[in-house]
């Protein structure tokens, strides 16, 4: 105990190495820790503070981020004060107070993390209080890293920063799981899962938020050796009944066998329409010895987009069309290939064909008849065969933006989108309703 009354802190005991710590304040959130916003709008995060030192306290509060984009900014109010960056407040003993954390995004996509911090002023030994926060906003195209996946992540990023993806993101599984739970990735359309060497691959958490992003019109991109194998009963497999479901039902595969070095070459088909033109690509050790790339067979409608060796009976990837989702699953991540551009076309071919860049011949739409004139100049006609009360025709450009919206038309009548205000180029219109949309139809403006 301190000879004056200041230097008495009033005591809780928590958890520590070795013994106990005195406890001179506390923090807890009060609203979830993940948020979806969107550019310009402010979204709050709120906390509650209290001084447990039995005197008047000076507190040096602080918010900051390391990954926020460089045009997001962030602010923190209490006492009714606001404040950028950090401030030194005086707290009366037991008083609780509210910390309102805000963060407002800029233009660029991304997801952040944020650090709400609280210590005491001018004195190191007594524990410093953190909150970590989160908010996604305007990512249209994210990554979800497996934990120990983190170095193949630049893989996927590069591959959409090089198909021109303003959308773009990444993020953790763990993160991810918890944008979900709090119903904060509505912007998200397609997402690419690094699976790569881990385990599990697959969890419960997970799939419940992939199930909904599926069921909701939502595309995914899987890739990593043995997520078959996870979920195929053996021995040491980390499998549930709930995961296997998700293999068989939505990731229509059936796990054939683990695979060897013997597999030694990813061989594309050269007869499918997304994927028949990516070189072949000899299998690179990069596991050392464990080299699994997976055998599986696709579950109909999937279909099968690559073998290993030139052997038709050992297929290792698959892409399948439903009516709510499209998903491409490779049993082989593209870390694994000795020709980097064979990995970087894994993942911008998988971009391409969800926004429907590349397009396969049994993919005409049946809400859309033909629009004309195409190319367009300014004006597109769009007839609309089969369209569900409330609906929106979409425009994206090249890059997945959304550019123009426009309330669709009855069945029966011709949708006339004004598309003069968009510069040349290579679009896409589809339909949205509720939170469901159909597969991008292509179309080309000159002038």
């Amino acid at each position: 105990l301190g000879e004056y009354q200041s230097d008495v802190y009033q005591v809780r005991e928590v958890d520590a190495d070795g013994g106990v710590t005195n406890v001179v304040s506390d923090i807890m959130n009060v609203s979830p820790l993940f948020a979806g916003s969107v550019p310009s709008i402010a979204t709050d995060f709120e906390f509650t503070f209290v001084n447990y030192a039995g005197v008047d306290t000076d507190f040096d509060i602080s918010i900051s981020s390391m990954d926020a984009p460089g045009d997001w900014s962030s602010s923190f109010m209490v006492m009714g004060n606001t404040y950028t960056g950090s401030a030194t407040v005086s707290i009366a003993p037991d008083d609780l107070q509210t910390l309102i954390a805000t963060v407002t995004p800029g233009s660029s996509a991304g997801v952040a993390t944020y650090v709400l911090s609280v210590a005491v002023t001018g004195d190191p030994s007594a524990p410093v209080l953190t909150e970590e926060f989160n908010v996604i906003s305007g990512v249209t195209d994210l990554v979800v890293t497996n934990p120990e996946a983190e170095p193949h992540e630049p893989i996927y990023t590069n591959a959409l920063a090089a198909a021109n993806q303003a959308g773009r993101g990444s993020t953790t599984r763990t993160k991810f799981v918890g944008f979900g739970d709090n119903d904060a990735l509505g912007g998200v359309l397609n997402l690419y899962c690094n699976v790569s060497w881990t385990f599990p691959g697959l969890t419960e958490p997970i799939v419940a938020v992939l199930e909904d992003h599926l069921d909701g019109g939502g595309n995914l991109m899987i890739a990593g050796q043995d997520i078959g194998w996870d979920q195929s009963g053996a021995a040491g497999s980390n499998g549930t009944p709930v995961t296997q479901a998700f293999y068989t039902n939505y990731m229509h595969a059936t796990y054939v066998a683990d695979g060897s070095t013997a597999n030694s070459s990813v061989d594309f088909i050269d007869a499918d329409a997304v994927f028949g033109t990516v070189p072949n690509s000899a299998i690179n050790s990069v596991f050392g010895t464990n080299s699994y790339p997976e055998e599986i067979t696709p579950i109909a409608p999937a279909t099968a987009i690559f073998n290993y060796n030139g052997n038709a009976n050992k297929i290792g990837g698959l892409r399948v069309q439903t009516t709510d989702y499209k998903l491409v699953y490779l049993g082989v991540g593209p870390e694994q290939m000795s020709n980097t551009l064979v990995a970087e076309q894994m993942v911008r071919l998988s971009h391409d064909w969800f926004y429907g860049i590349v397009s396969v011949p049994e993919e005409a739409s049946d809400v859309f008849g033909i629009a004309f004139p195409v190319p367009a100049q300014d004006i597109l006609n769009i007839p609309m065969a089969d369209v569900p009360s409330g609906a929106y025709v979409q425009v994206m450009d090249a890059t997945g933006r959304i550019v123009l919206e426009e309330r669709a038309g009855q069945s029966g009548t011709i949708l006339e989108l004004n598309i003069s205000g968009l510069v040349p180029g290579l679009y896409l219109y589809r339909l949205t309703s509720g939170d469901r949309f159909t597969k991008g139809e292509q179309f080309t403006i000159v002038r």
